[in-house]
């Protein structure tokens, strides 16, 4: 009985210790991330190297000024 009571206590402390926020903004620079790559597939099926030309010299600017948006 003492060992089940310690065990609910330890499951107890380690849910309010463990971080109840996650990583916000990697979330969304992996979601920018996906959205990129999802966008330049198309691009490479459809044959069309302007877009993705556009898409990898202008990834990390997309990245930026979307997470700069984020924070406004």
């Amino acid at each position: 009985k003492k060992l089940d009571t310690l065990t609910k206590y330890i499951n107890a402390f380690y849910k309010l210790k463990a971080p109840k926020e996650t990583d916000s903004k990697q979330a969304v620079i992996d979601a920018i991330t996906g959205t990129i790559y999802e966008i330049s597939q198309i691009a490479i099926e459809e044959e069309n190297t302007h877009v993705i030309s556009f898409l990898h010299e202008n990834g990390n600017e997309i990245i930026e000024r979307t997470l700069a948006r984020k924070k406004k």
